[in-house]
């Protein structure tokens, strides 16, 4: 035997099968060989040698051709059926795995089950639920020509899902099947939540009224009819729905959950795309096959399984063996063969260099065959397998059970939305994101209604929606335009009845109050003229006189304070009781001014005449703060106020009469009639005129606005008579009818302008006799002194030593008195008639509309009005929420429509619109045509 193996020729040596081979093949030696010259044997298709002359297994002729005993097929006689490899022949064993057919039986692996070292995928589960779900093939290698056990395999837990986890259990491609609510999700369903347009409890309708809620009449809002859980996801998108009745109508445009097909499209829209139908690389149709790339190609977390050679390189890449690295150089199965054997057992390692040593594997040993000569079978080493949960690095990439992929082999990972596969399914944060990408704890919430999703939810604008589904733009409108609608509101100086609109008619008292100054006791009475009672004494300054109401109601007191610091006192018409009632006292002029002249201008400042001090002082209206003070050169008695603006003065102890304007803001007049001049109560009627109480001249004194300008004017005239002596104050009514009191005769009488007129004009009565202008003269109470003009045409008389007021019809009866405090003293514009008929023709409609919503928001107020020269109509508005006398404050006066109102007025249930018509032409009217308020609520 030793000669036998010394005489192999060098090029022969492989590392020999086996010394049980050896001896084999010395036996087959020794029976002999056939040499018979033209028997050579073929291999048939099947790989089988054929000899057509002998059933006896096939041989091969020995030839030596160089007669050196070492042939290429039969060297020293050997039997060979491959003459290039001499580990070859009869009698041999099969090798697994070496693609050789060692024994020569004309079969290559018979017997063998796989080749060795190779690796493939494998799954036991139902074949429809490989790579599904929780389900995933695992792998097994071949030895020794047997594969092992398929490793890290997934298959179904149960044959069907056996709990709401999130997971795809039975490995079906659905995801909780069967153990979900109605709405597609774990756990108990919940309750609707009303306004959001989302089917919460999963029953088919969208905030049904069962559940509470009312659609209260909204259009086009944010819905979405299918389970909320897919809104966003994929395909899934809302629509628009309105209300139908109480009931919320189809939601319109919008996509619901449909069967995912292998699309690239979330169909279902339960965050996963192509669930089921993808292969493991994430591609429609079946996974791509592994090749020797150095990548997992069909995604099984295994790279080049079953196609790379053990040793770790790709087929045909094998290099040159190299002797004593113990390494498998030229990856044929064998380490170190051919190479001188050394002695001992010396390591080695059949496997890719780079898993060496790592993980699990490890290397094995050799030793020298009996000849002492080659190097036997590398036994013992451990090879990488697929990695299994076993706490081990069983493919000795360095990683604990975990795959090429990173993926862990003993449990799914919970996905995560970082960007990465954490739970290895071949989707990245599946059910994580919404339809934009945004992780869906990062999603903000809608903030800009803007028509557009911003926010990735599947709704647009949702929760900043009107009720008629826009972004801000008026939902409805409320119009006011013919008498009915005028007649909804409260009316105040205008005339409903004419046929284009509203315009100015004879203006009522705001509060049907008359004002008396009592100057004896510091207080002034409120007495209602529709019903003669008193409601109520206030205090004021000292020794109060003159009284003039604003266009709220509210009295002003001129308190002349002799020799001391004079003041005014303001006290409230409405919504107020006692002493509550009396809004400030502020000081007007310096001490012993003497305040005695008041009045209040078209725009509701007030301006005081003081007395000593020759000046007239101009008051805020909101605190009594002086704005200015101006020097007009006489002692002021009385002032009246025109409605061009111009501020009458009567200077009673300088027998003067002056005009100042207060644009300029100086005297532009200053007129001293001739004959007897001591001018006392004071006003102005519709033309313009002025009118006075001659006090000791026993008449009374008429200037003819029309002539202020004429050559020679102004025209002053003159009316007296017998029964009539210290006329002092006076008033004119509606129809331009003039009233004086005169306190020495203690009387008050009629005078008819009309009348003087004419006679003035030279007109006489039918037989020739002279006109009078006066109506009736009658007594009354005692020491009249001031006239006021009630909304019913009454006219009421406030006698100083009477302590009392007495109150005259039209035509002079008496009505009664109504007593007051002591040493009653009013003669201006005790009831404010003079101020919203002469001085500030103004007409109010005010109306309060009631959205019936605590949140509503008004858009834009704008109207329809004709408004001449010398007249003006001003609009404001205000709002209220908790109550409907909570208002907010007034905006300002618009003259120009249209008006916005979302800054200039709070959102609110109510809205208070008021318009005003004023004039400063006798004959001319602004019109009120049509009043809209357009509004929105949430």
């Amino acid at each position: 035997m030793d000669t036998l193996f010394g005489r192999l020729h060098p090029a022969s040596r492989r590392s020999l099968p086996s010394l049980r081979h050896t001896l084999l093949l010395a036996c087959a030696i020794a029976s002999g060989c056939s040499s018979t010259p033209g028997s050579e044997p073929r291999e048939t298709d099947a790989g089988a040698i054929d000899d057509a002359t002998s059933d006896a297994p096939p041989v091969f002729p020995c030839v030596d051709p160089d007669g050196d005993g070492y042939g290429p097929n039969c060297p020293n006689g050997e039997m060979d059926c491959a003459p290039e490899d001499p580990t070859v022949a009869p009698g041999f064993d099969e090798r697994c795995g070496d693609a050789v057919d060692n024994d020569c039986d004309g079969q290559i692996d018979e017997g063998c089950g796989c080749t060795d070292g190779a690796i493939e995928r494998c799954y036991e589960g139902p074949d429809a639920t490989a790579d599904i779900g929780i389900c995933s093939s695992g792998t097994r290698r071949c030895e020794t020509g047997q594969w092992s056990p398929c490793e890290g395999q997934r298959v179904p837990v149960a044959a069907e899902e056996v709990a709401c986890d999130g997971q795809d259990e039975d490995c079906d491609g659905r995801v909780d099947e069967g153990v979900t609510n109605a709405c597609g999700e774990c756990g108990a369903i919940g309750m609707e939540v009303c306004g959001d347009g989302l089917d919460n409890n999963c029953n088919g309708q969208i905030d049904e009224p069962e559940a509470g809620c009312a659609c209260d009449g909204r259009e086009n809002q944010a819905c979405y009819s299918g389970p909320p859980s897919t809104l966003g996801f994929g395909a899934c998108r809302g629509g628009v729905a309105s209300c139908t009745g109480d009931l919320w109508g189809e939601c319109v445009g919008e996509q619901l959950p449909s069967e995912e097909l292998c699309n690239g499209i979330d169909d279902d829209c339960d965050g996963r795309v192509d669930e089921g139908l993808r292969n493991a690389c994430g591609t429609c149709g079946p996974a791509p096959i592994e090749s020797c790339n150095g990548i997992d190609d069909d995604c099984d977390g295994e790279i080049d399984e079953g196609v790379r050679l053990a040793c770790g390189v790709c087929p045909g890449e094998a290099a040159d063996e190299t002797c004593g690295d113990g390494l498998d150089n030229d990856c044929d199965g064998e380490v170190d063969e051919g190479c001188p054997c050394a002695s001992g057992e010396p390591s080695c390692y059949p496997g890719s260099p780079e898993t060496r040593g790592i993980g699990r594997c490890t290397d094995g040993v050799r030793s020298c065959d009996p000849t002492g000569e080659f190097w036997g079978v590398c036994e013992a080493f451990v090879l990488p397998a697929p990695e299994v949960c076993n706490g081990e690095d069983d493919n000795c990439d360095g990683v604990i059970d975990r795959d090429a992929r990173g993926c862990s082999v003993c449990e799914l990972a919970v996905e995560t939305c970082n960007g990465e596969d954490d739970d290895c399914d071949g989707e990245v944060d599946e059910g994580l994101r919404n339809a934009c990408g945004q992780c869906l704890e990062d999603v903000p919430e809608e903030t800009l209604c803007d028509g557009r999703d911003d926010n990735c939810n599947g709704l647009i604008d949702e929760g900043l929606l009107n009720a008629c589904g826009t972004c801000g733009d008026s939902c409805y409108l409320e119009q006011w335009d013919d008498p009915s609608d005028w007649a909804t509101g409260d009316l105040e100086g205008l005339d409903p009845n004419t046929e284009d609109g509203l315009r100015l008619g004879t203006v009522e008292l705001r509060e049907p109050d008359l004002w008396v100054a009592n100057t004896d006791d510091d207080t002034v009475t409120r007495i209602r003229t529709d019903t003669g009672a008193v409601v109520g004494t206030y205090p004021v300054g000292h020794k109060p006189s003159r009284t003039a109401v604003d266009f709220e109601g509210n009295v002003w007191v001129a308190n002349r304070a002799f020799d001391q610091q004079g003041t005014v006192t303001k006290v409230l018409g409405a919504d107020c009781e006692g002493d509550a009632c009396v809004a400030f006292t502020v000081p007007v002029g310096g001490n012993d001014s003497i305040p005695r002249g008041l009045a209040i201008d078209r725009f509701g400042d007030v301006w005081v005449g003081l007395y000593n001090d020759r000046t007239i002082a101009r008051l805020d209206p909101s605190d009594g703060t002086v704005l200015g003070t101006y020097d007009v050169g006489v002692r002021v008695y009385g002032l009246a106020i025109d409605r061009t603006g111009l501020i009458w003065i009567a200077a009673l102890n300088d027998n003067a009469i002056v005009a100042f304007d207060p644009e300029a803001l100086e005297v532009i007049g200053t007129f001293e009639p001739e004959g007897c001049v001591r001018p006392y109560g004071i006003a102005v009627d519709a033309n313009g005129d002025l009118w006075l109480g001659n006090w000791t001249c026993d008449d009374v004194l008429h200037l003819v606005r029309s002539t202020l300008d004429t050559p020679g004017g102004p025209e002053f005239r003159r009316y007296d008579h017998p029964t009539l002596s210290r006329t002092r104050g006076i008033t004119i009514d509606s129809e331009g009818m003039v009233y004086v009191a005169a306190s020495g005769t203690e009387r008050v009488a009629k005078l008819d302008p009309t009348i003087a007129a004419r006679a003035a004009a030279g007109e006489t009565g039918p037989d020739g006799e002279a006109l009078s202008p006066w109506v009736w003269t009658v007594e009354t109470c005692e020491d009249p002194i001031g006239l006021g003009v009630a909304n019913d045409g009454d006219i009421w008389a406030v006698c100083n030593r009477a302590d009392s007021t007495e109150r005259f019809a039209p035509d002079g009866t008496s009505r009664g008195r109504t007593d007051v405090g002591d040493a009653p003293y009013s003669y201006s514009d005790i009831t404010g008639f003079q101020l919203r008929n002469f001085t500030a023709p103004t007409g109010y409609w005010r109306v309060v509309f009631d959205c019936e919503r605590a949140d509503c928001q008004f858009d834009a107020l704008t109207w329809d009005a004709e408004v001449p020269p010398m007249t003006e109509l001003a609009v404001r508005a205000r709002s209220a929420s908790g109550a409907p006398d909570d208002w907010s404050a007034w905006t300002e006066r618009f003259v120009g429509a249209p008006v916005s109102l979302v800054e200039a007025v709070p959102p609110g249930r109510w809205l208070e619109v008021e318009v005003r018509l004023t004039s400063e032409a006798a004959d001319a009217s602004p019109v009120l045509r049509r009043v809209d308020v357009s509004w929105q609520r949430p």
